[in-house]
């Protein structure tokens, strides 16, 4: 009976879950890109609000789910109430996120038969204009200093772009009737980058093209079965460790997949599957099969790469053959996916990613602010783009810490199972793995919410209370657009709370406030577990019974 009563509230907490996201697939409506005049009246308190009531429901779902014996009709409510909760998002609007009008037009580049990694829209736009037009377009609208000349005289692929969005001019504004081309093109970010997505998305994103043209929907239809081949690959990974497959919510019913993949949607899902399986084939001890799906994975998004000293090493230790194996297949799957692509202009976006991009950071902006006290800001030219000397240095002091923590990972000859681990067997891989990948987020410069997905297969093995916690505090992100639209309502909550003297709100100092309260539970938590697990590490490893929580 009590087992029972234990389901349905594992089954009301999903529903909560699932409502949540209803409710907050209602108020995308008011997300209208371009309308500027309306950015006040967005209900992001709401949202934001939405978000943490439904980190409540999942994270009661983890509690109760973790004792209940996986049977198939578990199984069934979990994938159907994951499902439902993504499909509710078809249909709407972004909620302050334009991402995915880039893949949109990354995949018509690919349908031309144009290379998606020589271009950038800026110059698409520019190429598109008259003579007479093109005077002082570049500098004012794409913020660069001259026209290249091969865009003054567009070759034929350029043209052939240039094409698919006749009359765009970048700083005319409204709507462009009949024209849905236009206007995703016009809602690019960053539109003077080349794309810098790597080469498995391109398919997947001239797919979506193909499905429903110049409409969202394509995607998330895409990127919902994968999230359900990402949940079904963590069911059996997570049966076949001997722990108990409920652990599988840990991804299926977090609000940020949730709003992340569906409603944005970000192509996060894609590597995030690859990852789920590359999870699967390190509990059955199959390093040729992880190696591959791993290559798939990195040729997604490429901080996987990480993971391949830690697999290569692992396999090393048992036989050398299998980790060389290992190692000639992870290079020739990665080849094969950038050969169709790979030119001197391929890595031309990745590139100004990698050394200029910074948002949301957490420890990397402590570390930045103490580079940038002992170097001092100046800025460096970086091919075409410029960034800070003390940013350079803490970009290179975050790539040494990360590289120290994979070598850790990597060749530590042996680590003690986790406590917390549901995990039965065949855990140390796995574990490893999630050391090196632990490390590369927390320490990264760009700490987007959908970027911590990736993190998510490995904690249903490993469900650290800290990166669970996680999932919910980064709703707080979405503060900054919040006070952004109206900075008085930063000075009205410092009145409430009573400091004196308070000013309307500065993103650049006053965010950072937000972002501690955002980032400083996460570490608390992380630190004593850390130190909790540290100190039980002479004992005997927990006998509790698998998929259940230790004690706080």
């Amino acid at each position: 009976m009590f087992r029972s009563v234990r389901w349905w509230a594992w089954l009301a907490c999903g529903i909560g879950v699932a409502l949540v996201a209803f409710r907050m697939a209602s108020l995308s409506g008011a997300f209208v890109w371009g309308d500027v005049a309306g950015r006040r009246a967005r209900p992001l308190d709401e949202f934001v609000f939405l978000w943490l009531g439904g980190w409540l429901f999942y994270a009661g779902a983890l509690r109760l789910g973790a004792s209940l014996p996986p049977r198939v009709p578990s199984l069934l409510v979990l994938l159907l109430l994951a499902a439902g909760a993504r499909g509710a998002f078809f249909g709407t609007n972004p909620i302050q996120e334009d991402d995915a009008y880039r893949y949109l037009w990354d995949g018509q580049v690919v349908l031309e038969g144009v290379d998606p990694y020589r271009w950038s829209p800026a110059e698409v736009a520019v190429a598109g204009l008259k003579p007479a037009e093109r005077e002082g377009v570049w500098s004012r609208s794409w913020r660069i200093s001259e026209i290249p000349a091969e865009v003054q005289a567009p070759p034929p692929d350029l043209a052939r772009l240039s094409g698919l969005v006749p009359g765009f001019h970048p700083d005319r504004t409204g709507p462009s009737p009949g024209a849905p081309a236009l206007e995703n093109f016009r809602k690019i970010n960053n539109a003077t980058v080349p794309t810098v997505y790597p080469p498995l998305n391109m398919p997947v994103f001239a797919l979506a093209q193909k499905l429903a043209p110049w409409n969202l929907d394509g995607l998330r239809a895409i990127f919902l079965a994968l999230e359900i081949a990402t949940i079904a690959l963590l069911w059996f990974a997570l049966r076949a460790a001997g722990a108990n497959p409920m652990w599988a919510a840990v991804y299926a019913w977090c609000p940020l997949t949730i709003k992340e993949m569906a409603n944005s949607p970000h192509h996060d899902a894609i590597v995030v599957c690859m990852l789920a399986a590359f999870v699967l084939c390190a509990v059955a001890e199959m390093p040729r099969l992880a190696a591959a799906a791993l290559a798939l994975a990195t040729a997604a998004k490429l901080y996987p790469v990480v993971l391949v000293p830690v697999l290569l090493a692992w396999a090393w230790r048992r036989d050398r053959r299998l980790a060389v194996a290992s190692g000639a297949i992870f290079a020739a799957v990665l080849l094969a996916c950038y050969a169709p692509f790979l030119n001197a202009h391929t890595f031309r976006g990745a590139g100004v990613f990698a050394s200029e991009w910074n948002s949301n950071a957490g420890a990397f902006t402590l570390i930045r602010k103490a580079c940038v006290a002992i170097f001092g800001d100046d800025p460096v030219r970086i091919g075409s783009g410029q960034a800070g000397l003390g940013s350079l240095y803490a970009r290179a002091t975050v790539a040494a810490l990360v590289c120290g923590a994979v070598a850790a990972a990597a060749f530590t000859p042996r680590f003690r199972k986790p406590s917390i681990a549901p995990i039965g067997r065949a855990w140390d891989l796995p574990f490893r793995c999630t050391l090196a990948l632990a490390a590369g987020f927390a320490l990264s410069p760009a700490q987007h919410p959908w970027y911590f997905a990736g993190i998510l297969p490995f904690i249903a093995l490993f469900p650290w209370r800290s990166w669970i916690l996680l999932t919910g505090t980064l709703a707080l992100y979405y503060t900054r657009f919040y006070f952004n639209y109206d900075p008085s309502r930063w000075e009205r909550i410092c009145q409430t709370l009573g400091m004196v003297g308070s000013a309307p709100w500065d993103e650049k100092k006053d965010f950072e406030w937000v972002r501690l309260v955002e980032y400083a539970p996460f570490y608390v938590l992380l630190v004593y577990e850390g130190l909790s697990g540290w100190l039980r590490g002479g004992k005997a490893e927990n006998p509790a019974i698998p998929g259940k929580l230790p004690p706080a």
